[in-house]
Parts: structure tokens; sequence; C-alpha cells
């Protein structure tokens, strides 16, 4: 097996990882579909359609309240590109990353704190910070969209 494909997990990162997993499934399987196809930069894309069929979800809404309690938690950076229907994901690499990091391209790795102040004191993340959650902070017409 080649080395590049063995991921670790930050035990510093347990508490948010599990937050996202106990808070919604859906969050859960976008980290998972990541995670097993993410490049040694920590990058994944995939088109918006893809990901649909991957999660099952009929519905834009449902995948983005998925995507919403990762960017709250900052265990993903997310990005759309709405013209071509990509969406592209950076894991943090304070929660996991590729044991060989050797083939790195500096800069391009996503590597913000973690954002504990988003879980409540049962380990879930918190319902009020992601009802007030927004990924494009200045604009109202995103509501409900992704």
């Amino acid at each position: 097996m080649n080395k590049n494909n063995n991921i670790v997990m930050f035990s510093y990162a347990f508490p948010v990882i599990q937050a996202v997993c106990f808070s919604s499934s859906i969050a859960m399987s976008v980290l998972t579909i990541i995670l097993r196809k993410m490049d040694c930069n920590n990058q994944f894309e995939i088109s918006a359609t893809d990901l649909d069929l991957l999660l099952c979800v009929k519905d834009a809404a449902t995948r983005t309240r998925g995507l919403n309690i990762l960017r709250l938690t900052n265990l993903v950076l997310v990005s759309i590109e709405n013209r071509k229907g990509i969406i592209k994901f950076s894991v943090n690499t304070n929660a996991y990353s590729h044991v060989e990091t050797s083939q790195r391209r500096v800069g391009l790795c996503f590597d913000e704190p973690l954002n504990f102040e988003a879980i409540d004191n049962n380990g879930h993340v918190d319902k009020i910070k992601l009802a007030g959650f927004r990924a494009r902070k200045n604009s109202n017409a995103s509501r409900g969209a992704v």
C-alpha cells in the first residue's frame, strides 16, 4: 500500500470530529467521502450533482446544512464555483493529515484553528450557533443557498 493513502487523525481534533458525527449524518458522510478521496494537500473537488448522488439527497438545502456544520467547526474549508457546479474541499491539517507530507505544495493546505466553541455541553454542534452561521457573512441573498 502506498504511504500517501494513510491518513492520520489528530486526537486534539477528536471533540470536533465527534460533534460533527453526532450532529449530522450528511456532514459525517461528506467528511468520509472527502477523506477517502483527498490528495496530499488535503484537497478534493466534486460536482454538486455527483455529491448529491453519493449522499442520496434531492434537496440542495440538505447538503448545505451538512456543509455548514463542517464550515462552522473549521474542519473543512468549502468553496463553490457556481458557474461550473464544482465544490472544492480543503480538510483542516489540524484534524487530518497524510502520513507522507513531503509532496505538499506550500500554501495550499487549510490550517486554521478548529472551532471548539461551536460544540455544546453535550458534545454536539451548538444548534443556536449553527442557526446563526452564514457561509457568506455579508449576503442576505445567500441564505438557503450553498
